[in-house]
């Protein structure tokens, strides 16, 4: 079969199966995210590779899936850009509080994801791997936060301009931005074929950080404010927008850091008026959430065979692993927030938002397995604990807060409302 006619049929099973699941989860009170991602692993050797083995392996053959890979990372790449600008400036009177928060949505679960590396390292380990790259990287996999998810529920609840919600948001923020540093440096770890090679990526990722924060920032802060006084984002202005996010990526590639990392960077750079935020937003998030965000949990799912977890061997560490997911993550965050003065309902509720993992923690596994840090037994643990805490986000908040369930429409940074281009 010709193989524009085989990545046409797979495209249109990978977005009808999460258009349909997506349904499924809102019925369900759970946002649309949680089905999605459902519907990725159903497509693996989960359920359809398992059941269909003929069909899927003609359907998602090793061209259509190097095509997958590419559109879905490309995809990606525009996420982690719209998460970066979504990340909330820090000030210096709020920072102690949000830092704290942070810190205790960090430490608890960066230890303990740390503790229970000691204990998976010798069975679910790739070889090469050194016991302090596996540990580095088990502690940010459990200490991740799901930004855009926290951001929607809060806007949902109407709760976004709030003292709650703006800690709240400031504080996830300082943790996803000290997990994506901590995870550059095991990467660079990784690949560093000896001391030399390791610092001098380090060194280049460093350089890098520090050109697009001082010298691109003001530059796109410049762009930003004409932007606001024209009212409307021009095609050659997202032209440029979206050529620097390759630049970014493909620098951050070629020196030996994760792709996405280069994107994510570059959105903390982006300027943050409001009519240069809604422009993106309208412009980018629709495409990258309706199409390019189910070729990744697809892609994801085709390398999740959550079989292998039923048998004891396999079952005894996934428990241990949501486990310590939960109360590192949760605990850390509830105890904290009860600590400066906020009530039990609104400690649970934040712990429960902050443990959230999402499709962040999915982007942490996948770059486990692509520098082969982990095995595919791992791979899928972390999987469905990622999928277990974000679906346990909304539950939790609402029985915190005594408060009934909405329907979500798909987990993503909240649009912006303005006058655009043609009036609208």
């Amino acid at each position: 079969m010709h193989l524009l006619l085989n990545v046409m049929i797979a495209l249109i099973l990978i977005l009808t199966s999460a258009r349909i699941m997506g349904r499924v989860a809102l019925l369900l009170r759970f946002p649309s995210v949680i089905g999605e991602m459902v519907a990725g692993i159903l497509l693996g050797p989960t359920c359809f590779m398992y059941f269909f083995p003929e069909i899927s392996k003609t359907v998602f053959n090793a061209d259509v899936g190097n095509v997958i890979y590419i559109l879905s990372n490309f995809g990606l790449c525009l996420y982690m850009l719209l998460v970066g600008m979504e990340m909330k400036g820090i000030d210096r009177k709020s920072f102690r509080q949000a830092g704290m928060l942070a810190s205790s949505g960090i430490i608890p679960p960066f230890l303990l994801g740390g503790g229970i590396s000691l204990f998976l390292y010798a069975s679910l380990a790739q070889q090469q791997i050194t016991q302090l790259e596996f540990f580095l990287y088990m502690g940010v996999a459990l200490s991740i936060t799901s930004i855009p998810m926290l951001a929607r529920i809060l806007e949902e609840q109407g709760l976004l301009q709030s003292r709650f919600a703006s800690l709240t948001l400031l504080a996830g923020s300082i943790d996803d931005v000290v997990s994506w540093c901590i995870l550059a440096v095991v990467i660079v770890m990784v690949q560093a074929k000896n001391m030399f090679s390791g610092m001098s990526t380090l060194l280049y990722t460093v350089l890098f950080v520090l050109i697009v924060l001082f010298v691109v920032k003001p530059l796109m802060e410049r762009f930003g404010a004409k932007v606001q006084k024209a009212g409307f984002l021009s095609h050659g202005g997202l032209a440029l927008v979206l050529l620097m996010t390759m630049g970014a990526s493909f620098v951050t590639e070629y020196i030996g850091i994760y792709a996405v990392f280069g994107c994510f960077i570059l959105g903390l750079a982006m300027p943050r008026s409001e009519v240069f935020l809604s422009e993106m937003n309208i412009k980018i998030r629709d495409i990258t959430v309706v199409f390019f965000l189910p070729l990744y949990f697809a892609y994801s799912g085709m390398k999740t065979n959550l079989l292998d977890l039923f048998s004891a061997d396999m079952l005894v560490p996934f428990l241990i692993l949501l486990f310590c997911s939960i109360v590192g993550k949760y605990g850390g965050c509830t105890l904290y927030m009860r600590k400066i003065g906020f009530s039990w309902r609104e400690a649970s509720a934040v712990g429960g938002l902050m443990n959230a993992r999402g499709l962040m923690e999915l982007v942490v596994i996948n770059i486990g397995m692509t520098y082969g840090i982990i095995t595919p037994k791992l791979y899928a643990m972390l999987v469905l604990m990622a999928l277990v805490t974000t679906a346990l986000a909304m539950p939790i908040y609402s029985f915190s807060m005594g408060t009934k369930p909405r329907s979500a429409a798909p987990v993503f940074p909240p649009k912006v409302q303005y006058r655009t281009e043609d009036g609208a």
